[in-house]
């Protein structure tokens, strides 16, 4: 919904309404129903857990998130699930045949903070090889169980600035 501002021109007895756009949302062409949960599990297999894992660890530690699901051209599966906090899109989750992708964005800082943390160093290597964008350097990568649902936490927490770094 777009939000009116008005006030008084200089020098002039009339008033100036202004409209301000409103916020962006997405497209909703894009925007997919959740699969079911059945269709979820029969595409991940073995990686499910991984799955379930990310979006529990991820609801834990910055809450609330919000899952929202967009058709995805590229994708066997045909959608994504973005994992959002508040206004802000922190993670996209790629469901695959029997595996789980990540992938997220860094700005400027959070990338300085991801460089400085206990980020293992191929995910820096990975991170510094990034072309930078307006929005930042991207990453992707495959989760396979606890070790790599960490790094996504703590890219998380760089991304939020909640490193303390």
């Amino acid at each position: 919904m777009a939000s009116v501002k008005t006030k008084k021109a200089p020098g002039k007895k009339q008033t100036v309404t202004t409209k301000i756009p409103a916020p962006k949302r997405a497209n909703p062409a894009n925007v997919m129903p959740a699969p079911s949960a059945g269709e979820l599990v029969s595409l991940l297999g073995d990686a499910a857990p991984d799955w379930k894992n990310i979006l529990t660890a991820m609801e834990k530690r910055f809450a609330p998130i919000e899952p929202q699901w967009r058709k995805a051209k590229t994708l066997a599966f045909g959608r994504y699930c973005i994992l959002r906090h508040k206004d802000r899109t922190l993670l996209y989750m790629l469901p695959g045949k029997g595996k789980v992708e990540v992938s997220l964005i860094l700005g400027p800082r959070a990338y300085e903070e991801a460089m400085a943390s206990g980020l293992r160093l191929e995910l820096k290597q990975a991170l510094s090889e990034a072309r930078p964008y307006a929005e930042g350097r991207g990453i992707r990568f495959g989760v396979e169980g606890a070790g790599d649902l960490e790094q996504v936490l703590l890219l998380i927490a760089c991304k939020l600035g909640e490193t303390g770094v």
